[in-house]
């Protein structure tokens, strides 16, 4: 077994992978769970702030867990549908006419899949300011981050290719956004169920709580080959 957050090395990798590729700054010691793949993530992040009653939103369509991980954290998914007018990308206008008393966090998946559509920076900037104003969180799905083609809606740092912004860079948002990420698409893990969460210390901290009763620990073979990758 590991360390229940994971092994040091692949945290440290980690996080200086989301400073170089995200521009998002991370304790590698308290602010990033390994975790077995972004499947296993999105539960503990809903499991972490999703109590009985609370209401998730989903823009639709989604991946096809979404909806069922609500469900098992004791919430009520409320689909918000993706519009063609809007080339099927998240709309924080939308987001906000669905927002009621009970809602608690709202899933953003860009690129999105199953349309691939990017949400632009702009777009979640305006999509942050609603979670501000409503006080709820941001669980932020970003496995296809690098899968950008052309850079209408990409942003380059340190050189690197174009990858989708991320809601947690809008200034104020780190500290309600949970981001869920996995190798399998971006270094071509599939299979090998490895992939991290990156999020304030309270949420880590809760969620390592329910890992550890779950399933003790990240595996630790996917742990040992991800910083490599």
């Amino acid at each position: 077994y590991t360390n229940v957050l994971g092994l040091p090395e692949y945290r440290k990798a980690v996080a200086d992978y989301s400073a170089r590729v995200k521009g998002l700054t991370y304790d590698p010691e308290t602010e990033i769970q390994a975790v077995d793949g972004a499947t296993i993530g999105l539960f503990l992040a809903l499991k972490a702030v999703v109590g009985t009653g609370d209401e998730v939103i989903i823009p639709s369509p989604f991946f096809t867990s979404y909806d069922a991980e609500v469900m098992l954290c004791g919430g009520r998914p409320v689909t918000v549908a993706l519009r063609p007018e809007h080339g099927m990308r998240v709309n924080a206008a939308d987001i906000e006419a669905a927002i009621t008393p009970r809602t608690r966090a709202v899933i953003i998946n860009s690129p999105g899949n199953p349309t691939g559509a990017v949400t632009s920076a702009a777009e979640l900037a305006r999509i942050a300011e609603v979670c501000k104003q409503h006080n709820i969180w941001a669980i932020s799905d970003e496995v296809y981050h690098p899968f950008v083609f052309g850079e209408t809606f990409g942003e380059t740092l340190g050189g690197e290719a174009a990858v989708a912004p991320s809601i947690a860079a809008v200034p104020g948002m780190k500290d309600r956004t949970i981001v869920v990420e996995s190798l399998s698409k971006t270094y071509a893990m599939t299979g090998w169920r490895i992939g991290f969460v990156a999020a304030p210390a309270e949420i880590v901290d809760r969620m390592t709580k329910c890992q550890e009763n779950f399933n003790a620990c990240a595996n630790a073979p996917g742990q040992y080959a991800a910083p490599v990758a």
